[in-house]
């Protein structure tokens, strides 16, 4: 069902943007033949081309952002061990062992949000202040800058960004493991993750919002894609 919707949600989102994008093609053509000036035909050819492969890395990071599903990587195996380890009377540190690893492993996803974070705040606002000085300029060739807005953004989506959410879906089945055993040991529902987890796992309810989320900077991509495109239409 899942797989369902976000098909058609992309589906939508291929044809809007095709639409656009063969719109603008029509433009370009035309002010290469109305007003025509090789070096401004080129950087506005090259600009729209670059654009398409901005949209089309776009819709890569949403299939990439699409397969990464933690729940195929749920640890029951941990858990059982946890419960058997903290059941033996000759494990005296074992409760205290399982607390500092979670607080460690909740250390280690932290540690790369903050990464992705801080590298992500520098890249993409260069990009984006590339963009708004470029938009301001008037003649001035739109590739050269273009090229370097759309690569900062991508090489922060894929290097980093998605490699952190890739690294996440490993962890996250174990700390919801060590919160499973945590539960069934104190008696109440121990740790967030699990909680949030199960929340989320409603479906009916929390499926459009997840998968917005989950796809926000592959959207903030396309956007960026189609600025450069537009700019490149009406401020040759």
């Amino acid at each position: 069902m899942n797989n369902q919707k976000v098909t058609r949600l992309h589906r939508r989102l291929l044809f809007g943007l095709s639409l656009f994008l063969t719109i603008s093609l029509g433009f370009n053509i035309f002010q290469a033949l109305y007003v025509f000036r090789i070096d401004r035909a080129i950087d506005c050819i090259a600009t729209f081309w670059l654009s398409i492969v901005g949209v089309c890395l776009s819709v890569i990071f949403f299939w990439f952002r699409s397969g990464i599903d933690d729940n195929k990587q749920e640890c029951p195996v941990l858990t059982r061990d946890i419960l058997i380890s903290l059941a033996m009377k000759d494990h005296k540190d074992a409760l205290n062992t399982t607390l500092k690893d979670y607080e460690i492993t909740n250390k280690e996803v932290e540690r790369r949000e903050n990464i992705n974070l801080i590298v992500g705040t520098i890249l993409v606002t260069a990009s984006l202040i590339i963009l708004g000085n470029t938009a301001n300029v008037g003649h001035a060739p739109k590739f050269p800058y273009a090229l370097s807005s759309i690569s900062l953004f991508s090489l922060w989506l894929f290097v980093l960004h998605y490699t952190t959410a890739k690294i996440d879906s490993m962890v996250y089945p174990r700390l919801r493991a060590i919160e499973e055993a945590m539960t069934q040991h104190f008696g109440y529902a121990f740790g967030v993750h699990k909680y949030t987890y199960g929340t989320m796992k409603d479906e009916d309810r929390n499926f459009q919002w997840v998968e917005f989320r989950r796809g926000f900077w592959g959207i903030i991509m396309i956007a960026l894609s189609t600025s450069w495109l537009v700019i490149s239409l009406f401020n040759p």
